[in-house]
């Protein structure tokens, strides 16, 4: 590579520049050069072609009044001097000033590393919360009659600062208060969105599940697209049933709306569910910003996951 900052001072020796000034007017330079060698012989050019039309640019003194305008004056703003004839190409002035950014982005590495760590943050707080307020206030359940759902937690009874905070249920509570529920039509429960491992031939994919109980769907009064929901003894019988209902937007996107979903396999956990139903679009589920691609039976808990689960 031939030495761009030795042939850079040799040109630049009878103007007498201040050190700083002509070190980094030097290293702009050089890089300058450096990228047009590169492109010439990426282009074909031998290196003897090359470095002969590199060092051209040096005769074309724009870019070299340009820079010790920069680091004599700092001016705001870099005006074009009279009589420039270069032509107005768009790719090509777009070109260049992209090489020239990057070229200002590697000079100040801390600053674009703040720069991008600001935008995105940014970015992930105003997705957030406009998925909350859509899921939450624009798009809410796709359902009949939310205001008559309630959700049902626990309580530590010990007058601490933790009692104030509910926790889930467990699935042995559940069924108590079903066996003596007085005041609702029906008792439901989920967990929440669980990882899964959704094995195929050759690769592994990750899905989130929730286990929930039979009568889930049915209390909240939805209708499956395709196929059906749960019945009650696929959910009555611990490990028994390995069936599941899919998310309509994980049926859209990763199975392409396929018509015959309703049968298929998925292999889960190293456990084979059946497909037997697709959720209506919209619902996710209840934990309102993220939602399950599948759901399965709580009596599948015990095989699916590798510790016991708590209802909510």
């Amino acid at each position: 590579m031939p030495d761009w900052k030795t042939v850079i001072r040799e040109r630049l020796a009878p103007l007498h520049l201040k050190p700083a000034g002509e070190s980094d007017l030097t290293e702009e330079i050089a890089h300058h050069l450096e990228d047009c060698y590169r492109e010439l012989q990426s282009g074909g050019a031998s290196e003897q072609e090359a470095y002969e039309k590199t060092l051209l640019e040096l005769d074309d003194l724009y870019p070299l009044a340009q820079g010790l305008e920069r680091n004599q004056r700092m001016p705001k703003h870099d005006h074009v001097p009279a009589g420039d004839s270069r032509p107005g190409n768009l790719l090509q002035d777009f070109w260049r000033d992209l090489r020239y950014a990057l070229r200002a982005l590697r000079h100040s590495p801390v600053f674009v590393v703040f720069a991008v760590l600001t935008l995105a943050l940014g970015i992930g707080a105003n997705t957030t919360v406009f998925t909350t307020i859509n899921t939450l206030f624009l798009n809410p359940l796709p359902m009949q009659n939310t205001a008559e759902l309630a959700a049902v937690a626990a309580a530590d009874s010990t007058p601490t600062p933790r009692s104030a905070a509910s926790f889930p249920i467990s699935y042995a509570d559940l069924k108590d208060y079903q066996a003596r529920n007085r005041v609702f039509r029906s008792l439901a429960a989920y967990t929440s969105p669980r990882v899964a491992t959704w094995q195929q031939t050759g690769s592994s994919e990750r899905l989130f599940a929730e286990l929930v109980t039979g009568d889930y769907f049915s209390t909240l009064g939805l209708k499956p697209v395709k196929g059906r929901f749960f019945l009650p003894d696929e959910d009555s019988t611990p490990g028994t049933h390995a069936v599941a209902v899919m998310n309509y937007a994980t049926w859209q996107s990763r199975f392409g709306g396929a018509p015959d979903i309703v049968g298929k396999n998925l292999r889960l956990n190293s456990i084979e569910f059946t497909v037997i139903g697709v959720a209506p679009p919209g619902f996710i589920g209840l934990n309102a910003v993220f939602g399950p691609d599948v759901w399965i039976p709580a009596a599948m808990a015990e095989r699916f996951l590798p510790t016991k689960c708590k209802m909510r």
